[in-house]
């Protein structure tokens, strides 16, 4: 026995006699089954969405902002600073 899909996206070449077990919703078909709930999946599903629409959004910001900074050479001056000596004030005497 073959299985009825929870979603379609048409009804073109579904058997006349299933037809009325589904129900349009925002363009597609959905099987109008008592038990099934999909709005869990559904909230979950956006919350995922907009998650990734959010870490897109700060990766575009942090490239913008350190578009201009070479991480190589960024490292190597850190390195050549961490092996300098402080200077000294010339006013200062010591």
């Amino acid at each position: 026995m073959a299985k009825l899909k929870a979603e379609l996206d048409s009804l073109d070449g579904l058997d006349d006699s299933l037809k009325g077990l589904y129900v349009e919703q925002d363009g597609k078909f959905r099987l109008d089954a008592e038990g099934v709930d999909n709005s869990g999946l559904k909230s979950a599903l956006e919350k995922e969405r907009k998650a990734a629409r959010d870490a897109e959004n700060r990766r575009k910001d942090l490239e913008a902002r350190f578009k201009d900074i070479d991480p190589e050479r960024y490292a190597e001056l850190l390195k050549k600073a961490k092996t300098m000596k402080p200077a000294r004030a010339p006013w200062k005497s010591g």
